[in-house]
């Protein structure tokens, strides 16, 4: 009995040792079966989420992208900085990274969790973006670590806009500018990446006077020509400073502006003409300058030699000198406007001297009249011609300048009379009908009737016949008023067109 008792306590021990080792050993397999899954769940999970949120993200150090994905006003040399969820192949991104319009940059990656991948670059332009630009990254056909693709990535942003001129002085195409002008350009910003190099053409130096704010002002260091055609350029310089602060620079814009200065003055006619002879003694000196001068200045100017005592006038633009007494008899004048003569309405000025000669000379053959002669008109100048007399007479402001023998028109082709007014002048007029020629020649009414020297006739050989002088004071002509050699260059030089002419018994 007690031996069958002993069997069975020992079978009894046998079998519990056994059964707790395959206790232990099932519940470590299952452990492990468990661990198993969870991992496979969560790499599942991983690669869910990885397949379902991969993505590009673009940052900016200075701008941030704004509702439209754009950034504006990016600098020269801002970087661009791009991070990802996930890594990536770096040679891939060369490959397919690229920016338009292009510019060269280097791609240098961070963030190496793994070799040959990379969670982020940063993309470093070389002598930076071009301004006024609108640029465009893209990169194409990327596939994560994890064989995730991402989708393609597109952004744009835009370069810092160029200063632009938003007013200067002179305006383009302006003329009669000073010539000591101050040249004012006015831009809409001021911009550290500008820089501007001003030049004047014909080459003139120039100074800052002022420059400040988006204001610059420059001067001539010297005076500008006048009636000069000048171009003034503006070279708009794009200015970069690298990392090493060297500077690179380059012309982006050329701006032209066109002016002419104001012309100067000058004397556009005198009175007597230069080189004239058989001037009248009580003649007066008149100046024509192409503009409005300053009268003390063109006074202060004015000479005569020899010296002659007198009294200035002006009629608008025309200086008017009158002797106190005539001029002496025969004597030879020279008057001179010496430079600097001041315009009245800008700052033109007469540059050279201006002179003119004449000799003043009693003609031999003028002729006192045996009674004064009342003149017909008291204002300015006008001819007098005096039928009965044969005399014609040239009067200013009611003062007799010089009385002269005249030959008029036959009594069957009689000179008309009335009043009249010089209607065009030349050197020399020719007449088809009668075949002749006429010295000084003044018409004064529209049927051919003027006022001339004693005609000429040429002849086959080159022989010439001129009108003897013993026909001055018969009534011979075919209508005109024929003068003596002398007389009618005087007249002729006296009698502006327009100025009246009055005929009479």
């Amino acid at each position: 009995m007690e031996q069958k008792k002993k069997y069975v306590l020992h079978s009894d021990k046998q079998v519990s040792k056994k059964s707790l080792l395959s206790r232990v050993l099932y519940a470590k397999i299952h452990s492990a079966v468990f661990w198993v899954v969870g991992i496979v769940l969560l790499l599942g999970l991983a690669s869910l989420y990885a397949f379902n949120y991969s993505e590009i993200h673009a940052l900016y150090p200075t701008y941030t992208i704004n509702a439209e994905n754009r950034n504006t006003e990016v600098e020269p040399l801002d970087k661009l900085y791009f991070k990802f969820s996930q890594p990536v192949n770096e040679e891939q991104v060369r490959e397919n990274f690229s920016i338009k319009p292009p510019i060269d940059g280097d791609i240098r990656f961070f963030s190496h969790s793994i070799k040959g991948y990379a969670k982020g670059f940063v993309f470093e332009p070389k002598g930076g973006y071009k301004p006024d630009t609108e640029y465009t990254v893209t990169i194409d056909k990327l596939t994560s670590f994890f064989g995730t693709d991402y989708t393609r990535f597109a952004k744009q942003f835009a370069t810092i806009t160029s200063p632009k001129i938003v007013s200067i002085f002179p305006e383009n195409e302006s003329t009669g500018i000073f010539v000591k002008p101050d040249i004012r350009i006015e831009f809409d910003k001021k911009s550290q990446f500008f820089d501007y190099v001003y030049s004047l053409a014909p080459k003139t130096s120039l100074s800052h006077v002022e420059d400040f704010d988006s204001t610059v002002v420059l001067k001539p260091e010297t005076q500008l020509a006048q009636g000069t055609d000048y171009q003034l350029s503006i070279d708009q310089q794009y200015v970069v400073n690298d990392h090493l602060g060297k500077e690179s620079r380059s012309s982006y814009h050329t701006f032209d502006y066109q002016f002419k200065t104001v012309d100067p003055v000058e004397v556009l006619e005198v009175s007597p003409k230069n080189e004239s002879t058989r001037v009248s003694p009580k003649t007066e000196i008149k100046i024509v300058f192409n503009k409005l001068v300053k009268y003390d200045s063109a006074e202060e100017h004015f000479s005569i030699d020899p010296f002659v005592e007198g009294e200035f006038g002006w009629e608008d633009k025309t200086l008017i000198f009158q002797p106190k007494e005539e001029l002496k008899n025969p004597q030879e004048y020279t008057v001179t406007i010496a430079p600097g003569v001041a315009s009245f309405i800008d700052d033109g000025f007469l540059e050279d001297e201006y002179t003119f000669a004449f000799k003043s000379e009693r003609y031999t053959k003028e002729i006192i009249p045996n009674e004064p002669i009342i003149p017909a008109i008291t204002e300015g100048k006008y001819v007098d011609i005096d039928i009965s007399e044969q005399l014609l007479t040239i009067f200013e402001d009611g003062r007799s300048l010089g009385s002269f023998r005249t030959s008029t028109g036959k009594y069957s082709m009689p000179t008309p009379y009335g009043t009249f007014k010089v209607l065009n002048k030349s050197p020399q007029a020719y007449s088809s009908k009668y075949n002749l020629y006429m010295p000084y020649w003044m018409a004064f009414t529209g049927a051919g009737h003027g006022i001339h020297e004693l005609p000429f006739w040429k002849y086959r050989g080159g022989a010439e016949y001129k009108e003897r002088e013993s026909h001055l004071g018969i009534r011979v002509s075919h209508g005109c008023v024929r003068l003596g050699v002398g007389p009618a260059e005087i007249v002729y030089n006296f009698a502006d067109v327009g100025t009246p002419v009055v005929v009479h018994e």
